[in-house]
């Protein structure tokens, strides 16, 4: 059933995205299916295309088109001053809403505690292994302690510590001082104080909105787990992956706030001289307590044994880590635990964090029925040089209908392939064109991502669809790499 929001939205939602029009479509189609009225901001730094230009308007976005990399703060902040809801809700390009996905307990809470200004959820990442589809429920709350003395940062995951929720009717909140990017923000807690600080591109604009935020404001940040999302990140190709890998945000954040060591509990330790680097966490004991002149006696450890990561200190010698390890096993029945430091493996959790199921059914709509009707129209570039992703365009259309009326079948099994080969036309690769949760509409143009294996010189791309097993339509193309 489609979740109707008010005739007058108050609920909003803001991303950035470049380069990845697959997912950035893919979102909004999702965000479409579950709350058609909800005002969607976007800060897109890809350059302006014809194809995503008309797949805003069909689908009433408001779009900020961004230099070239402006960076993810900057397009925040544009999408963010275009926004007039008093809330909005703040996601990745990768993201996906489904039939779980509500917004009723973030907003019950923000409504009736004007002294919190975000409410953060929690994802289920999702990722295929061994042919089986799996998702790990991720969390990411967090307590700063920063103590600008000692130059010093720490942050502590909330599971630490015992749970202790707080109440707006039966709706259970938690008290942190970090969430992740998937939140509902108060729009008015925002000035010229309270932004995403531009100087950030990517890394370090996380930790710096959160520790502004808890340093020069009054307003205060909670945590529900009924706010649900799912995450999928697609592959992508190495020019993309060294934009949104670079690491210079972690200098630019330790010399912000003038720290020398920024120590993420069961995480990452950063240190000012070498900011670029995840150090394990334990390194503060191998340098420190196992220092031949500061050893203060020899600690027990155990092969057979896991360390329960609380202020407990109890051992548990029941489970292994391969259990722990297993991707089959109920991820919501984990401790906050960790093996020693010299395994580095550790997992989060914990049964106040309960399980969602995944997507149900999608509620009913008016189906093709005669495939003979059905059409494909493909814009594939000519030249994959210099780009961070390469994209085709497939638009499925039906001859003498309305486009907007009619879906394909809800159990109809549409796979689009795409191969590549070399002047000899020998197969070189073939992968499936569709990542996970992503349709074909009817009538639009479905972006779709064409990575190439790195050959050089000419290719023959070929693209097939296929509906239930059937080809429905194949095309080949010269490709310029």
């Amino acid at each position: 059933m489609t979740k109707q929001i008010t005739k007058e939205p108050e609920l909003a939602l803001v991303f950035a995205t470049i380069s990845r029009e697959h997912t950035t479509q893919r979102l909004i189609n999702s965000v479409r299916k579950h709350f058609p009225d909800m005002p969607i901001y976007i800060g897109d730094q890809s350059g302006k295309s014809a194809v995503m230009e008309e797949f805003y308007r069909r689908n009433n976005c408001t779009v900020i088109w961004m230099e070239h990399d402006a960076g993810v703060c900057a397009s925040r902040n544009a999408a963010l001053d275009k926004v007039r809801e008093p809330y909005f809700v703040l996601c990745d390009d990768d993201f996906i809403f489904g039939d779980n996905t509500s917004f009723e307990a973030p907003l019950k809470i923000l409504k009736a505690k004007p002294e919190i200004g975000v409410v953060g959820g929690r994802l289920y990442d999702v990722f295929l292994a061994n042919g089986k589809e799996y998702r790990a429920n991720r969390h990411w709350e967090l307590l700063f302690h920063y103590d600008e003395q000692k130059q010093k940062l720490l942050t502590l995951p909330v599971h630490y510590f015992l749970p202790d929720p707080k109440y707006v009717g039966s709706e259970a909140y938690y008290e942190c001082d970090a969430v992740m990017n998937f939140a509902v923000f108060r729009t008015a807690m925002f000035n010229e104080k309270i932004r995403w600080d531009p100087i950030f591109k990517s890394n370090g604009e996380h930790e710096d909105f959160y520790l502004n935020l808890k340093l020069n404001s009054d307003f205060k940040v909670a945590y529900t787990p009924k706010l649900v999302a799912y995450h999928h990140h697609p592959t992508s190709l190495q020019k993309y992956k060294k934009l949104r890998h670079r690491n210079y945000g972690w200098q630019l954040f330790l010399e912000k706030w003038n720290l020398k060591q920024f120590l993420e509990m069961d995480g990452t330790l950063r240190v000012i001289n070498d900011a670029n680097s995840c150090h394990s966490y334990a390194m503060g004991y191998e340098n420190y307590y196992k220092n031949p002149n500061l050893v203060p006696g020899e600690a027990f450890e155990s092969e057979d044994r896991i360390v329960i990561s609380n202020l407990t200190g109890r051992l548990a010698s029941s489970r292994t880590m391969s259990e722990f390890a297993d991707p089959e096993m109920d991820r919501e029945e984990q401790l906050c635990v960790k093996v020693s430091h010299e395994s580095g493996f550790f997992a989060t959790g914990g049964d106040w964090r309960f399980s969602l199921p995944f997507f149900k059914k999608k509620p009913k709509k008016k189906y093709l029925q005669d495939d003979s009707l059905l059409a494909f129209e493909v814009i594939v570039p000519e030249t994959l040089q210099d780009s961070l992703e390469s994209f085709m365009r497939i638009r499925p259309f039906v001859a003498g209908m309305t486009d907007e009326a009619i879906f394909f079948k809800e159990d109809d099994e549409l796979d689009v392939r795409v191969s590549w080969s070399i002047k000899s036309g020998y197969l070189t690769y073939q992968r499936k064109a569709l990542i996970f949760e992503q349709e074909l509409l009817l009538g639009n143009w479905n972006s779709i991502a064409i990575n190439p294996p790195e050959f050089e010189g000419d290719m023959t791309m070929e693209t097939t669809i296929y509906k239930n097993g059937t080809v429905m339509f194949e095309h080949s193309m010269q490709l310029a790499i």
